[in-house]
């Protein structure tokens, strides 16, 4: 039976990102093998920073819950980088 895709979206578009970025951060399993993925700072920082570019093209062109979706993600994202890089451990 084939998977259902969510209606494609700029809030899909948001967690998408959301989502990498938290792989690479070890904050989600693997999802073929459910194990920690391995943790990968440079690619979660490049998936926040295409999200920030996001924020700056489309400033003043998203509704209000599609602006507060993109500064929440952006602002737990940048959170938990930095925990990572400082050396912790954050999930």
């Amino acid at each position: 039976m084939p998977t259902e895709l969510p209606e494609p979206s700029f809030l899909a578009i948001i967690q998408l990102h959301q989502i990498q970025a938290m792989l690479h951060l070890g904050l989600l399993p693997d999802p073929q093998s459910g194990q920690p993925a391995p943790v990968d700072t440079a690619r979660a920082r490049f998936e926040l920073e295409l999200l920030g570019i996001l924020r700056e093209k489309t400033s003043g062109h998203l509704d209000p819950e599609e602006t507060e979706l993109l500064e929440e993600v952006i602002s737990s994202l940048e959170h938990a980088i930095s925990v990572r890089e400082s050396g912790g451990a954050e999930g």
